[in-house]
Order: structure tokens, then C-alpha cells, then sequence
């Protein structure tokens, strides 16, 4: 069986096999898988929550990349949180950085075994269904989340 797209791209069942055992199989071995959810644009004063994340079965730790590039004399706080996945309106904290006013790269980890240090690395697993909070005070400010999933 063969896809057709409306591009005209086609794309076999070899092909759809390999996307989904690449993402699915814990088996596969892979390296980190880096995805961009908050793209860089200029965030209000005010609470904004991702869409909730599934990561690959493979997927153990995520480290999450925070790029101020416009601090604008607000302050970002970014939180991990755990959905659950029965009452998916329930959250909670995975891991929460510390408030970030200024311009620069921030990283956060969550990984299991490592040393847990406040605001910046959780000993944790990155649970099966989890999304990212983050909540500006103040003052609007540009930035981009992003995020690695680790085997």
C-alpha cells in the first residue's frame, strides 16, 4: 500500500513502519529528538499553557531550552508538568525554573539519577503525557521554548 499525498509526495508502508517504530519501539536505539513548542514571538503579561506533549516510548529525560532574546523588563517563569492522563485537566509540577528577566539562554533537565538542584534539574522521568507553562509578569517579553527528548 502506498499514501498519496495532496503534494503528490507518496509515501510507503516501509516508510510509515519506520516513522512509527522509530517513535514507538523502546528497542530502537536513539539519540535526542529536539522540537521547538514555543516558537520565539513576544508573550503578554498573562498565564499560557502548551498543548499537552506525548513523548516516544524510548524518551527517559527532556531538557528544555529557554531563549530570552527581549526581556523588556518582564520576568518568565517555565514549569514542566505532568498530566494526568485520566483527568487530563489535573497537572503537576515536574520541575519550575526560577523567575528569568533577563535576555540569555536558560536550560532546565529532567532526567532520572541525576542530582536534583532547585529551578534548573529534576531527578524525574518525563511522564507519559506532559506540557509546558509558562507565565510572564510584568511586562511583555520575546523568547522561545524548546525541548530534547533523551534516551
Amino acid at each position: 500500500m502506498t499514501l498519496h499525498t495532496g503534494s503528490g509526495l507518496r509515501i510507503s508502508d516501509q516508510t510509515i513502519l519506520a516513522a512509527w517504530r522509530d517513535w514507538f519501539d523502546p528497542s530502537v536505539n536513539q539519540g535526542s529528538l529536539d522540537v521547538v513548542t514555543v516558537p520565539s514571538a513576544v508573550y503578554t503579561a498573562a498565564t499560557h499553557t502548551s498543548a499537552n506533549l506525548i513523548p516516544p516510548m524510548w524518551a527517559r529525560g527532556v531538557v528544555l531550552y529557554i531563549n530570552i532574546t527581549n526581556a523588556n523588563g518582564g520576568t518568565v517563569t517555565v514549569t514542566a508538568q505532568g498530566v494526568d492522563p485520566v483527568g487530563t485537566t489535573n497537572v503537576y509540577t515536574i520541575l519550575a525554573s526560577a523567575g528569568l528577566s533577563s535576555n540569555g539562554l536558560t536550560v532546565l533537565k529532567i532526567y532520572p539519577g541525576l542530582t536534583a538542584v532547585a529551578n534548573t534539574v529534576a531527578s524525574d522521568i518525563v511522564p507519559a503525557l506532559w506540557n509546558i507553562k509558562h507565565v510572564v509578569a510584568t511586562a511583555s517579553m520575546t523568547y522561545s521554548i524548546g525541548y530534547s527528548y533523551e534516551p
